[in-house]
C-alpha cells in the first residue's frame, strides 16, 4: 500500500520509496479525488512527492489538501498550509528566479494568513514572503506583503519593522 511505502521510504530516507508511493497516491487522487479521505490522502502525496525532492509538485498537493476540502479537518488543513509553504520555498531555494515558484509561494502564504489568521505562522510567513519578494526585487509584492502585515497585526512588535519596509 501506499501508506506502507512512505512509512518505509521516511524510515529509510529511500528516494525510490517515496516515488512508489507518490505514484500510488497520484493514481488514487485520480480515481477517487472527491472521496472522503482525499483531503489526508493529498497531505500524503505532497509528502511523498516531498521525499522525492519534488518540492514545486509537493507543495501543489499540500496546498489542495489545505485549501481544497470544503468539509476539511481544520487541524489536517493547517498542517498542510504549513507544508504547502516550506515546499514551495523549497522549490524556491532551488532557483530564486523561478517566478512560477515564486508566484506559488507568494499565494501559498496568502491563502494561509487568509484561512488561519491569527497563527504565529501565519505572521512568520507573511514576513518570509517579504523577505523573498525582496531577495527577487518583486518591490510590489514586497511592499504589498508588508502592508498586509502591518494592517493584519497592528499591535505586533513586528509592525514598525513592516510600515518601514513599506515606506523604503
Amino acid at each position: 500500500s501506499a501508506q506502507f511505502r512512505l512509512s518505509q521510504a521516511q524510515q529509510r530516507n529511500d528516494r525510490r520509496r517515496f516515488g512508489e508511493a507518490a505514484q500510488l497516491y497520484g493514481r488514487y487522487m485520480q480515481e477517487f479525488a472527491q472521496s472522503d479521505s482525499a483531503q489526508r490522502v493529498s497531505l500524503l502525496y505532497g509528502e511523498a512527492l516531498f521525499g522525492q525532492g519534488n518540492y514545486a509538485e509537493a507543495g501543489t498537493q499540500y496546498a489542495r489538501a489545505a485549501f481544497e476540502y470544503p468539509q476539511r479537518d481544520t487541524a489536517l488543513a493547517q498542517r498542510a498550509g504549513q507544508n504547502a509553504i516550506v515546499a514551495f520555498d523549497s522549490a524556491l531555494v532551488r532557483n530564486k528566479n523561478d517566478r512560477a515558484a515564486q508566484d506559488s509561494m507568494f499565494s501559498a502564504v496568502d491563502r494561509y494568513v487568509a484561512a488561519f489568521p491569527q497563527t504565529d505562522l501565519a505572521k512568520r510567513a507573511l514576513i518570509q514572503k517579504g523577505k523573498r519578494a525582496s531577495e527577487s526585487q518583486r518591490w510590489d509584492v514586497m511592499a504589498q506583503t508588508f502592508q498586509t502585515y502591518a494592517q493584519r497585526y497592528p499591535n505586533d512588535p513586528y509592525t514598525p519593522t513592516a510600515q518601514k519596509l513599506v515606506g523604503d
